[in-house]
């Protein structure tokens, strides 16, 4: 049985899922970040008001500003792939919240997805699911993954001879803002309300509302949060109905397709018809503003492997025996070395980060034990180059450190790890993670990131831009703090492992 999604719920439901901090943003930051409580106190005051209500002397918007959002610049491959994850501006996102769930605008967002859904060819698994027993948000739309998209793909196989898999190349960052009206409305429709500005779209006040975060830009939303991905899937499931119109109208309707968000699957039974659908494809991609991805594109007759990322393939068949043996003194530089080595060859990969979690669980030396540095050493280099895995490596530094007793030892250890980080550009997202170890012993007072800094000066200087607004609501912004000083407290450098297993669930 699926999983239930956000399309299920009520107005009102919708509108509480979606101003839970969890899914305000799905970066995963150390525990003394809260948000809830600043959320919760925003839409008090916006109480369904339009925004432009607060706007500074009601007339300039926030669109004319910088930093709207605050950015965390990260990388994809520990190159030169960078990609903004953002905290997006509290007041802005809490009125698109209030805006999308008011009651005819939500019922009007269902009924196209019963639309972009009709045909049961095509297939979206991405729209965000409800939590589900034991797990937070992201670890249920994860199980939702494996249960919808790798499952479901694998049983194809006693359907289709042949899947073709591709992708869309920088989907959010490349989504046309004016496309979600299109959406919402048909494209005719929303081509004629522009000339004619007695026609009222719902879509062009969401378009506005997020181009109020991007200094006005049409080309782009921001990544990081719940509500993106579900803004994402309006774009994605108009796309959906976009294919399914050409492929009706070319007679071609032998094939599954199976997307999660960006990600295509397509199965066919001859090769001829897989080609056409990706022609179909390339030309709505085209029409809607992206590409699709040339060198991820591929066809394969054993939908089995296919359906199968690479790297869990491996993972299952070369590391199954990783932790067979108790850890000891050999094995625990034996076990991180392998995994280092499985970094080299599926950097960023979520069965990395799979491996790491449960090296982390596994990791206990004895005091001042010689292997120590060597273990923190690859481990901080398996990091450099694999942006994903920042929070897991910074816990298995952390508890490493806490088995040496030199606190000089210690401190030398992070200073080098630090000084390292300044040699590549955009580490703010590490060293967020690495303040975290070494808060407890006070061992920095300066960090290049802003956020690092409102963390040790118990202010609460807004991280976002501010100036547009109302002073009523500026005093709200920074009057809550989204540090909560009794978590910091009572930290050690030992980052539990519910801080950092999205699957870790305390019966």
């Amino acid at each position: 049985m699926a999983a239930k999604n956000v399309l299920n719920l009520t107005a009102n439901k919708a509108k509480e899922y979606f101003l839970k901090e969890e899914n305000y943003s799905n970066i995963l930051l150390p525990s003394y970040f809260t948000f809830q409580n600043l959320l919760r106190k925003i839409d008090k005051k916006l109480q369904n008001k339009e925004l432009k209500t607060f706007f500074v002397n009601n007339r300039i918007p926030p669109s004319s500003y910088d930093n709207v959002n605050y950015i965390i610049y990260n990388n994809k491959d520990g190159c030169y792939a960078w990609r903004p994850l953002q905290l997006l501006n509290p007041i802005v996102y809490v009125a698109l919240v209030n805006y999308i769930t008011q009651d005819d605008i939500w019922k009007l967002i269902k009924n196209r997805f019963k639309k972009f859904q009709a045909n049961e060819n095509i297939l979206s698994k991405a729209i965000p699911v409800l939590n589900l027993p034991k797990r937070n948000q992201k670890a249920s739309q994860i199980s939702n993954w494996w249960n919808e998209v790798e499952q479901l793909s694998i049983e194809q196989t006693l359907d289709y001879s042949y899947l073709f898999l591709t992708d869309i190349t920088d989907c959010y960052g490349s989504i046309y803002t004016h496309v979600i009206t299109w959406a919402l409305h048909g494209k005719e429709i929303a081509k004629r309300a522009v000339k004619d500005k007695t026609i009222k779209l719902e879509g062009n006040n969401i378009d506005f509302l997020i181009r109020q975060m991007t200094c006005g830009q049409t080309n782009g939303i921001p990544q990081g949060s719940v509500l993106m991905d579900f803004i994402a899937e309006i774009v994605l499931g108009y796309a959906d109905l976009l294919l399914s119109e050409k492929l009706q109208a070319n007679g071609i309707d032998e094939y599954k397709i199976i997307r999660y968000r960006d990600d295509y699957r397509i199965f066919v039974n001859n090769t001829q018809t897989g080609n056409q659908i990706i022609k179909f494809l390339t030309e709505v991609m085209i029409d809607l503003g992206f590409k699709l991805n040339a060198t991820k594109t591929q066809k394969t007759e054993d939908i089995i492997e296919g359906s199968l990322k690479k790297d869990k393939l491996y993972r299952i068949s070369h590391l199954e025996d990783l932790y067979k043996f108790c850890p000891n003194k050999g094995n625990l530089q034996k076990q991180i070395i392998r995994i280092y080595d499985f970094s080299k060859k599926f950097p960023n990969s979520g069965s990395l980060q799979s491996l790491l979690t449960e090296y982390n669980k596994n990791l206990k030396f004895t005091k001042n034990d010689k292997n120590i540095i060597p273990v923190i050493s690859v481990a901080f280099h398996i990091a450099y180059n694999n942006p994903r895995v920042y929070p897991t490596i910074a816990a298995i530094i952390g508890k490493s450190l806490a088995y040496i007793t030199d606190f000089d030892k210690r401190f030398n250890i992070i200073y080098k790890i630090k000084n390292k980080l300044q040699e590549k550009p955009n580490t703010e997202y590490m060293e967020i993670w690495l303040q975290r170890i070494a808060y407890n012993d006070d061992y920095f007072q300066s960090y290049n990131s802003n956020i690092c800094n409102l963390v040790i000066n118990e202010s609460n200087h807004p991280i976002w831009n501010i100036d547009w607004v109302s002073d009523s609501l500026k005093k709200i912004v920074k009057n809550t703090p989204i540090i909560d000083y009794d978590v910091l407290e009572n930290l050690d450098s030992e980052i539990r492992e519910e801080e950092i297993n999205i699957f870790y669930y305390d019966d």
